[in-house]
Formats: C-alpha cells, structure tokens, sequence
C-alpha cells in the first residue's frame, strides 16, 4: 500500500520524504527480520546506511544480496 502511495506522490512535494522514510524504514525492518546476523549498529540517514558488523566479510555480503533481492533494482552492487 505505502509504495502504491509512493509511486502517486511527485518527489517535489513536502510529503515526499516523509512518505520515502516510511517505506525505507517498512523495507529496512523486513530485511532485518529475514536475517540471523545482523549488524551490531545499523543507521540510516536518506538513502544511506552505516553499520557495524563482527562477522566475516563473506557472511556480510551474503546479508547485501539478499537485501538487494528484498526489493530488487536493475543494479548490482558486486
């Protein structure tokens, strides 16, 4: 529903961002309930994330791709 309400509202309105912190943060939970290992600390500001991880680099980019697959886009980050 929120990303139906998403895909109406121009990004030149006042609610728009409102609007894309709710998705991201609905998207952001989904990912973070799928997944055994998760970050230590994980934030988000916008459209970025900083987090801490300690586990294995390998173990790290197997939670990336499958955040990726959650909500899939034409680009790859790997």
């Amino acid at each position: 529903m929120l990303q139906l309400i998403l895909k109406k509202i121009s990004m030149k309105t006042k609610t728009a961002v409102s609007f894309a912190n709710l998705l991201m943060s609905t998207v952001e939970t989904e990912i973070l309930n799928k997944n055994t290992e998760k970050p230590l600390v994980c934030k988000r500001y916008m459209d970025d994330v900083f987090s801490l991880w300690n586990i294995s680099i390998e173990v790290i980019y197997g939670f990336i791709e499958q955040a990726n697959r959650h909500h899939p886009t034409n680009v790859s980050m790997f």
